[in-house]
């Protein structure tokens, strides 16, 4: 892991200079010192189950939108099915479900020996075994000490330099505001962790009545080791929930993995171009070391608008006023336009949050211009409004990579398709050499008045998305609220070149719920048996069968085909998509596991070439 380390950051520290436009309005300060206490998962009390009373998580309103541009149609032809991007390879698993809070707020991070997942309002950690065994959960009120208090819009990440967790979450309680900030003391989550109370309502050392909503969190590292400086933004809002101005605090890594007492440096108060009050501004998760640190920030507008704000932080680990940390405006990136689309329609003729165009979560990293020049790159994606004809609006997901060395947009486009929803997108690249970052897995969630809000990936490189999305987990009912999202994760493996991991809601009856995936550009799971070419179409019989809960699917094609192999409810609801690629003639055979499904029937239909077939599966508990 070290040795990989070292060779990225051999291949990006570089530092640029760049005509930055003249920043209005900001402010900056440092804050004083907190004292963290510790905890350790494994001596956690067993959290006591939360009433399920529906609780919302706060969200503060848009600032008005001041864009009087046409967005009604999108100009491309765009739907899903047409493009030929990367294939995708995909495990998948039923994630938490609802425990007492919502929307779900899903995010997810992977690290050497777990998987960690946090939801509105737990944090539950994985082995990284084959069935992605869970070895702990529990509430963020129990972790945090906080028993009764309003604890939400939770986040986290690995660092892969410091090999460290960083898990936060915000508190409001009456006028008071916090970020609530852990970090694991050794790679492993599983046991003792530093956690912080950071006052939120606090600028700088300036007390406001204001609370913070909508929050990110992103790292940089200078070079490896233990140089990992650690951002956290917020939107601020006063009490009536009127958006006031964008926030962000900046952290020294070291001292906080070391349990030390941690001050911070502010910003806020920032202006877009034109002086617009900065909306969202969310930090990259940064997978390659830059010069001294520096991390990138964007933020769109939050309304309809057609650009991107793009921020720089230099120095941040230097927090003095002279020669330090600074924040820049760098520049404002004109792009494909985004306007906040229609509630998204589902069965029954209910409808849900399709949310608005603020920014989602950001990953950095260097990737090649279409000219093969190494610069940095942003990537980030947002739903949008489309008019698909009299009758159909719907919405989208608008993709983009930023090249933020000559602040222009180096990739953009949109995938979605007639009388369906997709929204709450989350974009992760996938790292592998030659770090072109071309190839990109995105996170979302996809609805319909016929298809109830399900967990989906789809795959996007310079020649487009991928000829179709992938099921990551079906949505089965709906949990009766109007609330979803408010964001999906998708994060970078730092084992495996070219994976990447994603996490998003689902809708289901009465308790909403959530897919965890495993994606790749290369096959997972698919085992060839031989090197004989059969003489005809075939789907065998699953063995064993009945089956508890593992079960293996042979298939034999006598010519290279495109194959789906989907696996089915009794209802005739797609609950697992375990092939759906090109493949060569042969043998082949991939297992299915029905760990977090229910006993009973199980349909599993192959479609390859003109042929189709469907076989019955029993599975019992």
């Amino acid at each position: 892991m070290k040795k990989t380390l070292l060779i990225l950051s051999a291949l990006l520290a570089f530092c640029f200079e760049l005509n930055a436009q003249t920043e209005q309005g900001a402010v900056s300060a440092p804050g004083a010192g907190v004292k963290p206490f510790e905890v350790n998962v494994s001596e956690l009390p067993s959290s006591v189950i939360i009433p399920q009373n529906n609780f919302l998580s706060p969200r503060g309103n848009l600032p008005d939108d001041r864009y009087t541009g046409d967005f009604g149609t999108y100009k491309k032809a765009i739907a899903d099915e047409l493009s030929d991007g990367p294939a995708l390879f995909l495990k998948s698993w039923a994630g938490p479900s609802k425990y007492g809070w919502l929307p779900a707020d899903a995010d997810i991070a992977v690290g050497p020996s777990n998987v960690m997942v946090v939801t509105n309002e737990q944090f539950h950690i994985y082995s990284r075994d084959a069935a992605l065994t869970q070895v702990q959960t529990n509430t963020l009120q129990t972790f945090f000490n906080r028993a009764g208090k309003s604890i939400f819009d939770p986040k986290v990440v690995y660092d892969p330099w410091s090999q460290r967790w960083i898990m936060m979450a915000l508190e409001t309680d009456g006028l008071l505001s916090y970020y609530w900030i852990a970090f694991s003391k050794t790679n492993s989550p599983t046991g003792s962790w530093w956690v912080y109370k950071l006052n939120a309502h606090i600028d700088g050392s300036t007390t406001t009545q204001l609370w913070a909503d909508y929050p990110g969190l992103g790292l940089s590292a200078y070079g490896s080791g233990d140089s990992t400086a650690i951002f956290i933004t917020s939107n601020q809002y006063n009490q009536a929930g009127v958006f006031q101005y964008g926030k962000i605090r900046v952290i020294k890594g070291k001292a906080a993995y070391n349990g030390e007492t941690i001050g911070w440096w502010d910003f806020w108060n920032n202006t877009d171009l034109g002086g617009n009050k900065s909306f969202t501004t969310k930090p990259a998760v940064n997978w390659f070391s830059t010069s001294y640190g520096q991390m990138f920030l964007i933020n769109s507008y939050g309304g309809s608008n057609n650009y991107f704000t793009v921020w720089r932080i230099d120095k941040p680990l230097w927090h003095s006023a002279s020669g330090g940390i600074t924040l820049t405006r760098q520049s404002t990136i004109t792009v494909e336009a985004y306007t906040v689309p229609t509630s998204t329609k589902q069965p029954g003729g209910v409808t849900v949050d399709a949310f608005d165009c603020r920014t989602q979560d950001v990953i950095y990293m260097l990737g090649r211009n279409s000219g093969g020049v190494q610069k940095h790159m942003l990537y980030t994606a947002l739903p949008s409004k489309y008019v698909w004809g009299a009758g159909d609006t719907a919405s989208i997901i608008k993709y983009y990579k930023l090249n933020v060395s000559d602040n222009v947009v180096d990739v953009q486009g949109g995938f979605g398709a007639s009388l369906t929803w997709y929204t709450f997108p989350k974009p992760a690249p996938c790292m592998a050499p030659p770090y072109n970052g071309d190839s990109v897995v995105i996170s979302f969630i996809r609805g319909s008045a016929t298809v109830y809000n399900e967990s989906r990936v789809v795959s996007h490189d310079r020649s487009g998305f991928s000829t179709s999305s992938y099921l990551v987990q079906a949505g089965t009912g709906h949990y009766g609220s109007f609330r979803f999202g408010d964001y999906s994760g998708a994060c970078v493996d730092p084992l495996m070149n070219g994976r990447v991991w994603v996490v998003s809601m689902t809708n289901k009856a009465s308790n909403w719920g959530s897919g965890i995936g495993y994606v790749s550009t290369t096959p997972i799971g698919i085992t060839r048996i031989g090197e004989s070419i059969p003489d005809k179409f075939t789907l065998e019989q699953n063995y064993p069968n009945p089956f508890n809960p593992v079960t293996m699917i042979t298939y034999l094609l006598p010519s290279n085909s495109d194959v789906k192999l989907i696996i089915y409810n009794s209802l005739g609801q797609e609950v697992a998509s375990l092939v759906n690629i090109y493949q060569k003639a042969g043998k082949y055979k991939v297992d299915f596991n029905a760990g977090n499904m229910p006993g009973g029937a199980y349909f599993c239909k192959i479609s390859a070439g003109n042929y189709t077939q469907t076989i019955k599966m029993l599975m019992i508990k």
